[in-house]
Order: structure tokens, then sequence, then C-alpha cells
């Protein structure tokens, strides 16, 4: 499966389009970015309480969404233009209005151990919630206590169960068979907690469920299949682990820096580079998602965000861009949707001045007559049009050569076939000195005459 230098986009529906057919008015869009693979958060029916996470039927659409029809269709268009589907996989936990679930709380069989169950003196009080204040919840049904890593209305399966593993294996041939690339695997790093040790994430348990579904994959669907994990670590070895069983590790550690730092992110790619290559695996970048903060490098600042465009796409791997990531979109307002706070990084793609006059399930941000898609179509100096640049710059990178640092730059080399370049990326609000010969190719500030002079958070781009 050839995953370098891919780019896959992910949209977060609602605020992306209004339906699943509404995604061929923007291929042009995507074609423009170079995508390879659209990622689309849930669009299952839900019970509300998680933007889609808390999944009611795994085997339906959403009707606000559209049909099953609709999705058919929008496979069919997508692949016609060479572009494919990845669905986010949530096998951690159901809404706790999933027929399993309420037929578990029942103890209806086979559903009784579809779910972690637990009397009062069974409990292990040392886990942890994500989002609420204890991982155990009473059920006044079944008269006992159900586990949840994250919000109440989403009880964790029990995946030691093989009956709940057949039900995750028939989804996934479900939507495999309707013509998906694959599955962003939410949430995997938690799938089975260890009871006896009070280890929550990352257990062996995990690791073997993990192993099982990638043998199943390979036996049963031949292989034809994308696992791209999201996974949670501050231990970077666990990524051997998990690319065992999976294509693409999302590292947590890289997009969580949050500084600009040169020296950081030169050792955190180093270490993520050669995790990668002993695993013969394909490295992922990311900075942005759906849980995460917008503009949390400084990207109010055009060149910062410049800068940070360049990192995350000038790498010899999969990149995903998180919508509006492309026109440096700001963090919104919270407005009490999301329990935790995650409003901000979700609202609507500023599309036009025109677009924030449709009706949203969100208010769109209060500056998207001064920035947005139409607005920085016409900018050859807009952000939108240096991630089109670069988009198709590192579509045939074949090697990086060194990555390391001089004063306040971080240096990439790297190799695009038969010609080598050097990518320099100024980290700080100061002006530096570059004594080497540079061919300048392209540079983030326009109209800048000086060869050597590197500006403040300045990229330049150099064939050598």
């Amino acid at each position: 499966m050839f995953l370098h230098n891919i780019i896959i986009y992910h949209a977060y529906l609602p605020s992306f389009v209004k339906n699943l057919l509404q995604i061929e008015t923007k291929i042009p869009y995507l074609k423009l970015l170079n995508v390879d693979y659209l990622w689309i958060n849930p669009i299952y029916e839900s019970g509300g309480k998680d933007c889609g996470y808390d999944i009611k039927d795994y085997l339906t659409i959403d009707n606000k969404f559209g049909s099953l029809d609709d999705f058919k269709q929008l496979i069919m268009i997508l692949k016609n233009n060479k572009i494919k589907l990845l669905m986010d996989l949530v096998i951690n936990h159901t809404s706790d209005q999933h027929e399993w679930f309420t037929k578990s709380q029942n103890c209806i069989d086979p559903y009784t151990n579809y779910y972690i169950w637990r009397d009062k003196k069974d409990l292990n009080n040392d886990f942890n919630s994500e989002f609420e204040e204890s991982a155990w919840t009473y059920c006044n049904i079944r008269k006992q206590y159900y586990y949840h890593y994250f919000y109440k209305e989403q009880p964790d399966l029990n995946l030691k169960n093989i009956l709940v593993v057949n039900e995750i294996k028939n989804i996934i041939k479900f939507w495999i068979s309707l013509g998906i690339a694959g599955f962003r695997m939410d949430a995997i790093s938690c799938l089975i907690p260890n009871e006896q040790t009070g280890q929550q994430l990352n257990t062996n348990e995990t690791f073997d469920l993990l192993e099982h579904l990638r043998g199943w994959a390979s036996s049963e669907l031949k292989n034809k299949i994308l696992f791209l994990g999201e996974t949670e670590f501050s231990d970077i070895n666990y990524a051997k682990r998990f690319y065992k069983s999976i294509d693409l590790v999302m590292n947590y550690r890289l997009a969580y820096l949050n500084e600009l730092n040169n020296i950081k992110y030169v050792n955190e790619l180093t270490k993520w580079y050669g995790i990668s290559i002993a695993s013969s695996k394909n490295p992922l970048f990311y900075f942005y998602n759906h849980d995460r903060k917008r503009q949390r490098y400084g990207e109010n600042n055009i060149y910062i965000a410049k800068l940070m465009a360049t990192l995350l796409l000038i790498q010899h791997g999969a990149k995903i861009i998180y919508y509006g990531q492309e026109i440096n979109m700001k963090e919104g307002q919270n407005h009490n949707i999301d329990k935790i706070g995650r409003d901000g990084c979700r609202t609507p793609m500023q599309w036009s001045a025109e677009y924030a006059n449709i009706p949203h399930w969100i208010p769109i941000n209060n500056d998207y007559k001064e920035n947005n898609v139409l607005i920085q179509n016409e900018d050859d100096d807009s952000i939108l049009n240096w991630y089109r640049y670069l988009s198709k710059f590192q579509k045939d990178i074949t090697e990086i050569n060194d990555i390391s640092t001089y004063n306040d730059l971080l240096i990439l080399k790297i190799k695009k076939k038969l010609e080598s370049y050097k990518i320099l990326l100024n980290f700080n609000n100061n002006t530096v000195q570059y004594i080497d010969n540079i061919n300048i190719i392209k540079r983030s500030y326009i109209n800048c005459e000086k060869l050597n002079i590197i500006n403040p958070y300045e990229v330049i781009i150099c064939r050598q």
C-alpha cells in the first residue's frame, strides 16, 4: 500500500457541507489541494451527545446527512475523481441508546456481556474517565455499574467478548463492501482496560485485539483496507506495537508539542522517522483535528501559518489537513454544544461571505467576511495558495536526507526524484543571516530580495 506523500483531508461534515451529496461540489477544491483521501467524522445515527461519536446504529446514515443511496452515489463520484473515502470506526464504545446496550442492561442474551458490568465490590476505583468524575455509572435496571472511559452516555464495549469482536468485523465488512478505502480508528489506545493492574491505555490486550483484526482483514478482506489509528502515548516506543497491526499511526507526541521550538521538532521528527523506518511503515504527520484548538502556534501571524504548513507538508509520509487549516481559520467561540469545550475548532468552513447567511448547526466565526476561501483564491500570497503549492511540491519527495538546526532555523534536506532541495524554516521572530549559497525557488515572504537574510518566521525553499 503506497502511503508516502498522500494528503488526507479531514472534514468535520456538518461544518464542511450540509450533507453527503454536497461533497461533490467541493471536489474541485479538494483536487487543488492534491487530496488523496477524504476522512469524514461519524455520519452514523447517533445519540447526539458527542457530535457523532456516540453511535446508535453502525449500519445506518444519520438522515440529516442523507441516505445510504446518497452514500453509495458519493463513493462512485469520489472514485471517478480518484479520491478515496475513510470513515470513522468507533469501537471503544457505543451510545447508551444503542440496541445492544438496551438489551445488555436487561440481561437479554446474547447481549448480556456486550459491555463491562461490575458489582460495586468489584469496581476498580483507580480507573479515570476523560469526561466524567467517575469511570463507573450505576444502572438502575441491571443493578450494576458499567464502565465508560468517556461520557457516561458512551458505555465501553467488552472487547474481550468474541461476540462483540464479530459484530465489529461485520461492521467493517459492511462498509468496505460499499467501496470505502478504510477507517480512521477512534481512540484505539483505550480499547481494553486491565482491571488487575489498573492500566487503561495501551494494554497488552488492546494490542492483541488490533493484531487479531489485522490478521482477519488480511485473510478475509485480502488486506484491501487502510487502518489509520488515533493513538495516545507518551512513550514513542508504543508506536512500534501499533505499527504491527495498523498502517498509519497518529503521532500524539508530535501533534501536541504546542510551541515553536526548532530543536524539539528536530528531535521528535528524527525519532518518528526512526520508529517508522524500523517498523517498515509510513510516518503520518498532523497538527490539528476536531479535538484540538486552532492556531495554537500563533498562526494569526500568516508567516507562522506558512511555517507550520511547511513543517507539516514537506515530510516524506502521509499528512492530514484538517478542514479550514488551509485558510488559517481561527479558533471559534464556545457555545456549550460540546460539554468539554471543543466547539471552537468545529465552526463552519468559511467558504465565502454569502455562505454565512445559510443556517448552521453552530455559529460561524465572526471574521468570515475578511477570511474565506473566495478571497484567498484571488490572493497569490494567501495561506490557501501556499498550501496548494506545497501539496503539489511534496508529491514526489523520495527521501528526507537530513533534519538539523542552525541557530533558530530548522533545516530539511530532501530529495525529489533526482533533484535535491534544502528547506529553511525560521522558528524565531528575529532575522537570521545564512552564510551558505542558496538557490531560492520559493519563499513565504514575497518581494524579498535579500538572498542571505531569512526574515522572522520565513520559509525558504532552495534547490541544491
